[in-house]
């Protein structure tokens, strides 16, 4: 007869054949069971303030074995004083629950006891809202076959002592095909709120923490629930102005694959509602048949866009660049810079011939000589200085633009309050076999003379419009208002290399956020217009400059892809060796 938490621990095969992340990073199965020991004396000793009360919603099916699942990582969690509600409107699958559970518990004398008067069955979640009564609560929504980490709960406790309390708490997913071996697919990472991402995909997902007083307001949560639109109530929740949202960065949840579903067109009776939220934004909103669902474009458009293109001789590359400029469906007057970097004489000729075949009432067109060594932050510098367009374009002479309306779409969303950078996809080839979807800080960065940040080549969600760590310079956009504002590029600790890093990095202190445009696309080859060089100096610059770089790597958006031959190791871990053969390892398989 087991009588201690830790017992059932020990006792419990299903906790052993689940593939929790401590298994990925290698932790023996005995010390995890001593942290959840840990964590079980902090709530028996009374540390933590009981004023908070979670309420664990399971929302169950026909597929017991899936409930099952589920309802077994709640009996193993760590924290207490949370309650465990049954939901279904069906009460032939409501009695076979109930029945079910109360078996189980029967089976365990500690866990009867442990979770007496805390296990109960209801058809809809506005009926514990009418039973709790408890103003500070919180609910987690959970679908059958979904499993939380033994530790996902008290996780939430430790962030609730730290703070007053937040409107939402989510944390990371692992991606399981739950059968024999419950092969992990995915690792999901999750940013603390990103707006511009959230209104463009629900990232958050259908599982996390809320206040439970959000129900007092929001009266359709079941139907969403049910039609799988947790994005709608996740944006009416920012539209009651709360923005309270925090990210454990733990992978506290393994996700069924069964159940995880690429966000959709909004539900047909909703649509009016989405078109209404974002037009009071600001936006337009139309419905789309690509990934996303629907698109949105900021409304303001800009009366002239400056396009501000440094060079040096390399006609043919520059003279692609602007022939894709000027191919651009835009209804903004454009303006051209050119700025010549010390270019031979008959390079200046052809390039001089080129601007005065372009011009025309929508555009106009010169070239600006900078007539010492390369420094392209200066060089940039210059043409901005000289620019008269609401926004400003950076591009590479090495650069072309593929999509007919990136320019039109990248100046949009430049104009926006609180945008710093616009960025967008970048292939490095036409078949987009290499691209870079935006600049991500490293979770991981190494030795001193490492960067901080990386292109991010994350495929999964290259294609989505979504909030960056930074954009590069090789193709991005800035209001002339706000570039004025944060000041020019850094022509001294960064005249050449990561002077968009750091250009990003000033946006972000200044609460600036900088925008990737995934769903238009930019060619750029790397150094095929001014080579590569030794960077040490600027990589260690922006270490001491922006220590908080190290910290900004938990909190990005990224989806690894576990399966198939592209298995990446743990991003703690330096062993190679990829998660799904460290887990078989783990597990015995």
């Amino acid at each position: 007869m087991t009588h201690s938490y830790e017992q059932v621990l020990v006792d419990s095969n299903w906790l052993s054949g689940m593939p929790f992340e401590h298994a990925f990073r290698g932790v023996p199965r005995d010390h995890f069971i001593s942290r959840l020991g840990h964590e079980r004396a902090l709530f028996d000793s009374q540390k933590f303030r009981r004023i908070w009360q979670i309420t664990v919603c399971i929302v169950a099916d026909e597929d017991l074995n899936k409930f099952q699942r589920t309802f077994e990582s709640c009996l193993l969690q760590s924290a207490r004083w949370f309650h465990v509600v049954v939901l279904s409107r069906d009460p032939e699958i409501l009695s076979q629950v109930h029945h079910y559970c109360r078996d189980r518990l029967i089976e365990s004398p500690f866990l009867e006891q442990d979770f007496k008067n805390r296990v109960s069955q209801s058809e809809s979640i506005y009926e514990i809202l009418k039973k709790s009564q408890v103003e500070k609560g919180y609910v987690i929504a959970l679908r059958s076959g979904d499993v939380l980490h033994p530790s996902c709960l008290a996780s939430i406790y430790f962030e609730l002592n730290l703070s007053s309390g937040f409107d939402v708490c989510l944390w990371n997913e692992v991606h399981v095909a739950f059968g024999g071996d419950s092969d992990v697919r995915k690792l999901l990472r999750k940013p603390q709120l990103e707006l511009y991402t959230l209104f463009h995909l629900n990232y958050i997902g259908e599982t996390f923490a809320f206040r439970m007083a959000f129900l007092t307001w929001f009266q359709d949560f079941d139907i969403c629930f049910s039609e799988h639109d947790i994005h709608y109530f996740l944006l009416s929740i920012v539209k009651k102005g709360c923005r309270s949202f925090v990210t454990i960065p733990q992978y506290l949840l393994l996700r069924d694959l069964n159940h995880i579903q690429s966000r959709s067109c909004p539900s047909e009776p909703r649509v009016g509602v989405y078109q209404e939220f974002f037009s009071n934004l600001g936006f337009t909103f139309k419905r789309s048949d690509d990934l996303l669902g629907y698109s949105l474009v900021p409304k303001r458009i800009a009366k002239k866009i400056s396009i501000i293109i440094p060079f040096r001789d390399q006609v043919e590359l520059t003279q692609k660049a602007v022939e894709s400029v000027i191919c651009q469906e835009v209804q903004s007057d454009i303006e051209i810079i050119l700025i010549n970097n010390q270019s031979h004489a008959s390079s200046v000729q052809c390039i001089l011939q080129l601007l005065d075949s372009i011009k025309s009432l929508r555009i106009t067109a010169r070239m600006l000589d900078y007539d010492k060594a390369f420094n392209h932050s200066a060089e940039c510098n210059l043409g901005a200085k000289e620019a008269l367009g609401e926004c400003l374009l950076f591009m590479n002479n090495d650069a072309q633009l593929l999509s007919r309306n990136v320019l039109a779409e990248m100046a949009a969303w430049s104009l926006v309050s609180d945008v710093g950078t616009v960025g967008t996809r970048i292939l490095h080839d036409r078949e987009g076999k290499r691209l870079s979807a935006g600049i991500a800080a490293r979770l991981v960065v190494g030795r001193e003379f490492d960067s901080p940040v990386q292109e991010s080549q994350d495929v999964e969600y290259a294609e989505f419009n979504r909030q960056t760590w930074g954009n590069s310079f090789a193709c991005a956009a800035i209001s002339k208002k706000k570039f004025e504002s944060i000041g020019p590029l850094d022509e001294v600790n960064f005249p050449n290399g990561y002077n968009d890093v750091d250009y990003n990095m000033r946006c972000r202190k200044l609460n600036l956020v900088n925008v990737y445009l995934g769903a238009v696309c930019v060619l750029h080859r790397p150094g095929v217009s001014r080579g590569r060089c030794d960077e040490v100096h600027q990589k260690i610059m922006l270490r001491r400059k922006y220590p908080e770089i190290l910290a900004e790597g938990l909190f990005q958006l990224a989806l690894e892809n576990c399966s198939n031959d592209n298995r990446p190791s743990h991003p703690m871990q330096k062993s190679t060796t990829g998660y799904l053969k460290r887990i078989s390892r783990y597990l015995g398989i």
